[in-house]
């Protein structure tokens, strides 16, 4: 068995592989967003229901909350550049697959096998960053990462509306071709893959570990029109499947998840703030379109260029938010930026029946509190974790991620419609679930407050 060794991080690391990167994440954070934008398009195409159509949405996150964590511990294995080379390719090609497929199943699949690509460049990338980039500079790289993804965020809406307007719903899809290809060819410019060990990856482990998440998500995502039995059946199983996933990785040798990272304090508590974020997040992501369409009829087209507001925001905040974490430490800027999010959604609940315009403030005051929380939050877990673990712990933080997203889609749904059965209406059942947000960011904040003792000077 080889020893694990690691070469230091360079003083000045290539200009190719922070460029290379982040056209991948760039695509990666525009896929988030862009299909849900064209999905009326891809209905209508396929002449199918608007529920079935948004499994073309929900596959690509479960997928990528069901991988990202042995996807990263795959990256420790083999390296982390390694990983984003092969993700890129298959996310490309899965890409091209999806805008040339001929009926609604094979989208569908293709979709799914974009998402393998997907998880495998989102997970690798802070990763890569993280071992090859100096402490003292890791926030403002992992800022500038996040940056990149809130681009992507807010270019999906704009580019896909324009590309379905002047084309048809397969642009989008073609679009990441070029992006795709630039990345893999200027990523292979740049320093060779970083090898942790080589020892075979824990497919015990991460079979299990899958079989939790997708049925526990799909427990989470059934509509209310599921039966009580079935959705119960998944939660057993989903449970069933995490006991014995922790059992297995107690004993493992070189287990996809070393359980005593959830020990750190750093690791544990910054885990479930991101958690909090992404929860919270969706709250707005869900709703807000909604109200601003139905209660204060606004053209869609509106609505989406009012809703950008917020990843605008996030990409300036969360650049700076970066470097000054380097300075102050992480702890601040984390629980701050939950705090100002909890205030956001509080003030767009409470002041919703007013008219639209009086709430583009409170969106700009979301995206500045998730642009503080993201790349100090990065930093922070990541900088906690010994380096032959990055990948692993990068996979950690995709899975809350994306299992945050799923989580507050749901319960913004549930919370929502129960609100709306007793009110009637569509501006009073928005004060109680976006008040629930609020108070999911601020136990978010705590966790972030919490995970750390104060700097010393």
């Amino acid at each position: 068995m080889e020893s694990t060794k690691l070469p230091e991080p360079q003083s000045r690391p290539p200009v190719a592989l922070f460029w290379s990167t982040s056209l991948g994440t760039l695509a990666g954070g525009m896929n988030s967003t862009i299909v849900s934008t064209v999905l009326p398009a891809m209905v209508g195409y396929f002449h199918v229901s608007y529920d079935l159509g948004q499994w073309l949405v929900s596959i690509y996150t479960l997928v990528l909350a069901v991988l990202v964590l042995p996807v990263g511990r795959l990256s420790d294995l083999v390296g982390h550049l390694r990983v984003f080379r092969w993700g890129v390719l298959g996310f490309g090609a899965a890409s091209l697959a999806a805008g040339m497929a001929t009926n609604f199943p094979l989208l569908l699949a293709v979709r799914a096998v974009q998402a393998v690509g997907g998880a495998m460049v989102m997970t690798a990338v802070p990763a890569l960053l993280s071992v090859v980039y100096p402490p003292e500079q890791r926030g403002r790289v992992l800022g500038l990462y996040a940056m990149n993804v809130y681009i992507g965020y807010s270019l999906g809406p704009l580019i896909g509306g324009a590309l379905v307007h002047a084309t048809s719903w397969r642009a989008v899809f073609l679009l990441n071709l070029p992006l795709a290809g630039v990345a893999w060819w200027w990523s292979g410019k740049t320093i060779p893959p970083r090898v942790t060990r080589r020892v075979a990856l824990d497919w015990l482990g991460a079979t299990l570990f899958s079989l939790a998440m997708a049925a526990l998500l799909v427990a989470v995502g059934q509509t209310a029109e599921a039966p009580l039995a079935w959705r119960l059946s998944l939660l057993g199983l989903a449970a069933a499947m995490g006991t014995a996933f922790v059992a297995v990785e107690r004993k493992a040798t070189h287990p996809m998840l070393a359980l005593s990272l959830l020990r750190h304090r750093t690791v544990a508590l910054g885990s479930l703030a991101v958690l909090c974020n992404y929860t919270a997040m969706f709250f707005f992501y869900l709703l807000v379109p909604l109200w601003l369409n139905q209660v204060g009829h606004l053209p869609l087209n509106w609505v989406g260029l009012m809703v950008t507001a917020t990843p605008v925001t996030m990409v300036v905040v969360s650049r700076l938010s970066g470097q000054w974490s380097d300075r102050v430490g992480t702890r601040t800027p984390m629980a701050l930026g939950l705090a100002l999010l909890a205030v956001g959604l509080g003030w767009i609940g409470h002041d919703s029946p007013l008219p639209w315009w009086n709430l583009l403030p409170a969106f700009v005051l979301v995206g500045v509190g998730i642009g503080l929380f993201t790349a100090p939050a990065q930093s922070a877990v990541l900088g906690a974790t010994p380096r032959p673990q990055q990948g692993m712990t990068s996979g950690l933080l995709g899975t809350v991620r994306y299992g945050g997203q799923a989580l507050g889609t749901t319960l913004a749904a549930a919370i929502f419609s129960a609100a709306l059965a007793v009110t009637h209406t569509l501006a009073s059942a928005f004060i109680p679930t976006m008040s629930l947000g609020a108070l999911v960011a601020l136990a978010g904040a705590w966790a972030a407050w919490a995970s750390q003792a104060p700097r010393r000077a």
